[in-house]
């Protein structure tokens, strides 16, 4: 029995250990507040190492009061201080990114007003928003009517509207499909996360695979993704999500995958992870 005890104490303190190195990880990969509050909901121990360091609760205080982390942020805590100093210099990753204009495109005979939102053109139809992705040199047309409207205008992933899906600083369009099974019970929905360059609509130089592949089993509810977000910071690109909507998800856990986007690694998958 005494053994056991042992044994278990153990695995919970490598379990900290790993979550602790988790967090450090996402710090200094930029993923901002939310990203790491997501991830503490999943897994209890990232809870413990985010709820036991004063520091880690002020960074998600201040992104969600809109204050600055300023003064002495040395710790008395185990969480590493130099992390938390890369975390002052990294913190413009922390933030959503601005741009100074916004272009709004009205095409002639169809109800959907386009427009650019973070570096991406989308529509607004009454509640629904829809990120398109639009090639910079793509032609517009009015697909209603089939007549040409100065270019052609060609629609290649739709996808509701989430935080982060662009980062300019590293010229990354990040898109998603599925392949489009329908709402079911009992029928595997298969999510590609393709990545592209902004500017050219051409698959990331830097990213070794066209596409992240994520799969979500079908469970009790259904096969549905509801509340998607993406966020997107150096070689780190993390989407979380629920696959039952709101307000009937309150028992429900959200799910949360990082990748390496780079090198298509799987960094954590709360549906299977271990700490």
């Amino acid at each position: 029995m005494a053994a056991q005890k042992e044994e278990r104490g153990t695995r919970t303190q490598h379990r900290r250990q790993a979550a602790l190195a988790l967090v450090a990880f996402l710090i200094l990969s930029g993923l901002d507040a939310k990203c790491l509050m997501c991830c503490a909901m999943t897994c209890r121990y990232i809870y413990d190492v985010v709820e036991n360091s004063p520091n880690l609760r002020l960074i998600i205080e201040s992104h969600f009061t809109g204050f600055e982390v300023s003064g002495n942020t040395s710790s008395t805590q185990s969480f590493p201080d130099n992390i938390l100093r890369t975390f002052e210099r990294c913190r413009r990753a922390w933030t959503s990114p601005r741009w100074d204009k916004s272009l709004s495109l009205h095409l002639e005979n169809l109800n959907m007003i386009y427009f650019y939102r973070s570096g991406t053109l989308c529509g607004q139809e009454g509640n629904y928003t829809e990120i398109t992705p639009l090639r910079a040199d793509s032609p517009f047309s009015n697909i209603a009517t089939g007549k040409t409207i100065k270019r052609t205008f060609q629609r290649q992933f739709t996808f509701r509207e989430g935080h982060n899906w662009v980062d300019p600083s590293q010229d990354l369009l990040v898109l998603v499909s599925d392949n489009e099974v329908p709402v079911s019970f009992n029928e595997t929905r298969i999510i590609r996360i393709h990545l592209r360059t902004l500017s050219t609509d051409d698959l990331h130089p830097r990213a070794m695979q066209p596409f992240l592949r994520l799969i979500v089993p079908p469970n009790e509810e259904s096969n549905e993704i509801h509340g998607a977000r993406v966020q997107i910071a150096r070689n780190v690109l993390m989407i979380h999500f629920n696959t039952v909507p709101q307000p009937w998800n309150f028992d429900k856990k959200m799910r949360v995958v990082i990748w390496d986007w780079t090198t298509s690694d799987l960094v954590l998958d709360s549906a299977s992870s271990t700490i």
